[in-house]
This record gives structure tokens, sequence and C-alpha cells, in this order.
């Protein structure tokens, strides 16, 4: 079982959120990484703005959906340590009316994932319109 908790984990933090969010960009990225690690998926997508972020948390919920049938308890201990990760904000780069985040992923294995994240202010909300990783 250990074996599935870890390829779970190790699946969403090299694909690429908890509590309430502050109007920050670098906040927001932090509660929507850690809502799609967890599997709180409609949280994630309140905080999205585009068909391809749409697309990108759809894939996830398949895959947690899909882990979850073939074995629920370790698909529920995934989620709890994914839950925990660590999102150290590396850069932020403004524009007008989006912003560029640079940031970095931690698992509690020490496992890291450098992603780039470009969002946009909608009505004073920012919003998530893509992420990729770093190069």
């Amino acid at each position: 079982m250990n074996k599935i908790i870890y390829a779970l984990a190790a699946f969403i933090l090299m694909a690429g959120c908890s509590g309430e969010v502050s109007s920050g960009p670098a906040e927001v990225i932090d509660t929507f990484t850690k809502a799609v690690a967890s599997g709180r998926f409609d949280e994630a997508e309140a905080l999205c703005d585009s068909p391809a972020m749409s697309e990108y948390i759809e894939t996830y919920r398949q895959v947690m959906e899909k882990r979850a049938a073939s074995d629920s308890t370790a698909t529920a201990i995934a989620a709890e340590i994914l839950g925990k990760l660590e999102i150290t904000v590396t850069e932020v780069s403004k524009g007008k009316g989006n912003r560029t985040i640079f940031y970095t992923i931690e698992d509690t294995y020490g496992h890291k994932k450098e992603k780039i994240a470009t969002m946009k202010n909608e009505e004073g909300e920012w919003k998530v319109t893509e992420i990729r990783d770093r190069d």
C-alpha cells in the first residue's frame, strides 16, 4: 500500500488548497494547488478561469477516482499527505491585469517540482488561467 500512496503523491506532484483565500495571487496559487492535490476539485475550479484549467482539474479528478476505486484507503492517505504540500513562491512577474507566479511544490518526502502559473484579475479576484512546468 505504501507504494500506491507514494506513486499517487508523485504523480500529482510531478503533474503540477485549505481555508479561505487571501486576495493576492500567491495565496490563490497556494490554495489552488493544495485543493487539487487533496481532491477538493470544486474549490480548485472556483479559482480558475479558462477551459484549459477545467481540463487540467478534470484530469486529476479522473486519476483520483480511478485510484479510489482500486484502493480507497491509499487514495485517502495520499490526499491527506498532499494536502500538506509546501508551496513556495519564488518570483511574481507583474503585467497589466495579470501575474506570472513562479513557485515550487514540495511534498513531505522532499520531492520538489518547479511550476509557473499565469493568473488574471477578474473583478478584483485572481483567477488561474494556466499552469505549466518550469523549464
